[in-house]
C-alpha cells in the first residue's frame, strides 16, 4: 500500500488527467456555459495546446509560462499543457495592474505570457511597449452563438473601442485561438511529479507579493 501511494504521489497533473480520460472518457471534465467537455475531448485540447506551446512558442521543460485568466476553459487547458511539457505555470490574477505583471515576469524569468483581453485593453499602450511574447484570450471564444453575439455587441463595446484597429492582432499581440499545432510533432510528456510545477502569488495586503512554489505531489 505504501508503494502504491508513493507512485500515485509522484504522478504529474497531466498523467492523472490522462488516466481519467482512459478510464472514464465520456465523463464530464468541464462544464462551461451549459456545455459539457468530456475527459476525452479535454485531453485532446491539452495535447493540442502542449504542441502549440512547445513548437510555436518554444516552451521547454522548466520554462516559466505566465497564465493570467478568468474562469474560462483556456486556463485549464494551459495549466495541463504546461504541466505535460514539464514547464512551470505562473498563475497570476487576470486583473492585476500592468506594473505588477511586469514585475512578476522579471522576477520569475517568465518566457511567455497568456493574458486576458480585458486586462490588456486597460493599459494597451504599456503592454505594446513591453516587447515581450504575449498571447491574448477572449471570453467570447467559448460562448454559445447567441451569448457570443450579445457579449461581442454590447458587453465588449468598450474593449473594441480601446483596441480599435489592433483587434485581432493589436500591437504585435496574437490571439490564442489563432495558434495552430505543428503537424507531425509530438510532445514527450514529463514523468517527474516531484518537481516544481506551479507558482502562486500572495495578495500582498501588508507588503510586497510573495511567490509560492508548488509541486504536483
Amino acid at each position: 500500500m505504501a508503494n502504491m501511494e508513493l507512485n500515485m504521489n509522484e504522478k504529474t497533473m497531466y498523467q492523472r488527467l490522462k488516466e481519467a480520460a482512459l478510464e472514464k472518457p465520456n465523463y464530464a471534465a468541464i462544464y462551461y456555459q451549459g456545455k459539457k467537455i468530456s475527459f476525452r475531448k479535454f485531453l485532446k485540447m491539452v495535447d493540442r495546446m502542449a504542441n502549440i506551446l512547445q513548437y510555436r512558442s518554444g516552451v521547454q521543460e522548466n520554462d516559466v509560462v505566465l497564465v493570467a485568466q478568468p474562469n474560462i476553459p483556456d486556463v485549464l487547458t494551459l495549466i495541463y499543457a504546461v504541466n505535460k511539457i514539464g514547464a512551470i505555470v505562473n498563475l497570476v490574477h487576470p486583473f492585476i495592474p500592468f506594473n505588477q505583471v511586469k514585475k512578476i515576469i522579471k522576477q520569475t524569468n517568465t518566457k511567455v505570457a497568456f493574458l486576458f483581453e480585458q486586462r490588456i485593453a486597460k493599459e494597451v499602450i504599456k503592454y505594446r511597449e513591453l516587447n515581450f511574447p504575449i498571447y491574448v484570450t477572449r471570453v467570447e471564444d467559448h460562448l454559445p452563438l447567441l451569448k457570443k453575439f450579445i457579449y461581442h455587441t454590447f458587453m465588449n463595446f468598450k474593449i473594441r473601442r480601446k483596441l480599435g484597429k489592433w483587434r485581432g492582432s493589436f500591437g504585435g499581440f496574437n490571439y490564442l485561438k489563432d495558434l495552430k499545432p505543428v503537424r507531425g510533432k509530438e510532445v514527450v510528456e514529463c514523468q517527474d511529479g516531484s518537481k516544481m510545477s506551479v507558482l502562486l502569488h500572495s495578495g500582498s495586503t501588508t507588503g510586497d507579493q510573495k511567490t509560492i512554489c508548488l509541486a504536483d505531489k
